[in-house]
């Protein structure tokens, strides 16, 4: 499992380094439309917790199954943080948003993936913390710039891929950011 992530993920990391000018694009679709679905459910399950009358069923989509009202609460936070991005990604308060939506996708990552046991959980993150040298380090040998700083930076497209978190630096007077 854990060699899967790495060939996966290898595999992942070159489409976008060679066809980055076409995939910045779905990234960015992608990370909206996910990230606006997560931020839902996390919001959605806080209020059903919270406020068990939220429960209540208003209608059933197909291949989504059934809507309560939770749901369509929770929609209005999500879409106005995706919204947020879009308009504030190239500004400096745009970290706010795409850390918040970063965060609802952490969360439903450890939401939904569960591991074995300790040992599995071990191995997958030493072959990501190898995986990770290898790309930013060792690419440079081969691909004459490192191929995961190239796709982070958006390979010349002009944006950057929005699935890193952004911290922007505390007393920089030029307003640089850390990602």
């Amino acid at each position: 499992m854990a060699m899967s992530f790495c060939v996966v993920g290898s595999v992942a990391l070159m489409t976008l380094f060679f066809f980055m000018r076409y995939a910045i694009y779905v990234i960015m679709f992608s990370f909206c439309a996910g990230g606006a679905c997560c931020v839902t459910q996390i919001c959605s399950a806080c209020l059903q917790y919270l406020f068990p009358s939220l429960r209540r069923r208003v209608c059933t989509l197909p291949e989504v199954g059934p809507v309560v009202t939770a749901d369509l609460i929770s929609l209005v936070p999500a879409v106005s943080l995706v919204l947020g991005w879009i308009k504030f990604r190239h500004t400096s308060i745009g970290w706010i948003f795409q850390d918040i939506i970063g965060a609802g996708f952490l969360c439903m990552l450890q939401r939904t993936m569960r591991l074995p046991n300790m040992k599995v959980a071990t191995l997958l993150l030493s072959s990501m913390f190898f995986f990770d040298i290898f790309w930013v380090f060792l690419s440079p040998l081969m691909f004459r710039k490192s191929v995961m700083i190239e796709v982070a930076k958006g390979a010349g497209t002009g944006e950057t891929v929005p699935m890193l978190l952004r911290i922007p630096q505390a007393g920089d007077p030029f307003g640089a950011e850390r990602t």
